[in-house]
């Protein structure tokens, strides 16, 4: 698998909402981290969590909760990752699975896993994944447009991007 291979399919998971991937909400997030942390709910980490919007509380990265959970996961996290693309896509479609159920346990489960084998620099990324905002400084079309010049006004009218990933890899739509 090629790295652009690699970067597609990492990015085609945390945009895939239609076709059984977890839709996720900013205001869920900040308590789980704090659940599946083991933070006190008054805790000046857990503040930071529920408040990353507020400049105060969350300091320069306010706005930002990947950048916030980052902070506080710095210090709690592995230097370095101990997962593949494939482990991390695995852990993804039982994340998508286990919300689909309303199996809140199972879905805290794979990211506590998510938590004890990667770095805070990963979290942080896949935080971004989960909330659908890569914060790349590019849009999607860009981004569709970079493997193949129909693939944007594909996704335009289908709104699929299984059917988007098919005609690209010339499996057919």
């Amino acid at each position: 698998m090629t790295a652009s291979t690699r970067f597609y399919v990492c990015y085609c998971h945390s945009w895939i909402g239609n076709e059984g991937h977890m839709v996720s909400r900013n205001t869920i997030w900040p308590k789980v981290y704090i659940r599946i942390l083991c933070l006190p709910k008054d805790g000046r980490d857990a503040e930071k969590l529920l408040n990353f919007r507020a400049p105060k509380s969350a300091g320069a990265q306010s706005g930002d909760f990947a950048d916030v959970a980052y902070w506080v996961l710095k210090s709690r996290c592995p230097e370095g990752s101990k997962l593949t693309v494939q482990q991390v896509n695995a852990h993804l479609d039982n994340i998508a699975i286990k919300h689909a159920l309303h199996e809140p346990r199972g879905v805290d489960d794979e990211l506590i896993a998510l938590l004890r084998a990667m770095s805070a620099s990963d979290q942080k990324w896949l935080i971004r994944m989960l909330l659908k905002d890569m914060k790349l400084g590019i849009g999607h079309s860009k981004i569709l447009e970079t493997f193949h010049p129909d693939a944007r006004e594909l996704y335009d009218v289908t709104n699929n991007l299984a059917k988007v990933r098919g005609f690209i890899l010339g499996i057919g739509v």
